[in-house]
């Protein structure tokens, strides 16, 4: 739809370990998806709206995308359940984008 793009990315070592016990084991702090409009030279976080329940009341929230957080691998190493909410975000334009790992 207009208001979101799905991201796929996936995990090359995933048939050694998955992102969260990359995580888990220390070795890997996030995985987050940047992107930046071409000729332009700063990047920026991007962002996803996250359900969270509240006291018994679902509210949404918005957070910067880390695939490690809110990523579902499947068992061939693929995340396909992120949502890029890019309405009232990102304007009209060619962009970039790159996943950075720390």
């Amino acid at each position: 739809n207009a208001d979101n793009l799905q991201i796929k990315v996936m995990n090359p070592t995933a048939n050694i370990r998955s992102l969260k016990m990359e995580k888990k084991d220390g070795r890997l702090q996030s995985s987050k998806l940047w992107y930046r409009e071409v000729g332009q030279v700063l990047w920026e976080q991007a962002i996803t709206f996250i359900e969270v329940e509240n006291n018994g009341k679902q509210e949404v929230h918005t957070e910067h995308i880390d695939f490690v957080i809110h990523g579902e691998e499947d068992g061939y190493g693929f995340i396909s359940n992120i949502q890029w909410s890019i309405r009232g975000y990102v304007s009209q334009g060619t962009y970039e984008i790159m996943i950075k790992s720390t």
